[in-house]
């Protein structure tokens, strides 16, 4: 998605699950909302972060509602 349109930000993925805890959408078996069938997973969700750290827009889904890429790639223009 960086590639194809050319985005000059950076893109982040969270295998390890840190960014996800810091950001407080890291669900665990303990966790209120989870479902007890899965592992450990985070929620699925976007955050944009502008140069001051600060999140300019985020997407908080559930299990089955995700943003679409058009969606992400309107916040990026609007907020990037």
């Amino acid at each position: 998605m960086k590639y194809k349109n050319n985005f000059k930000i950076q893109f982040i993925t969270d295998r390890a699950g840190r960014i996800s805890k810091a950001y407080n959408v890291f669900l665990d078996k303990k966790s209120p909302g989870h479902d007890g069938l899965q592992i450990s997973h985070a929620i699925p969700s976007k955050f944009l972060i502008n140069q001051e750290g600060i999140i300019v827009w985020q997407y908080i889904g559930t299990k089955t509602d995700r943003p679409s890429i058009e969606l992400i790639v309107e916040a990026i223009e609007k907020y990037l």
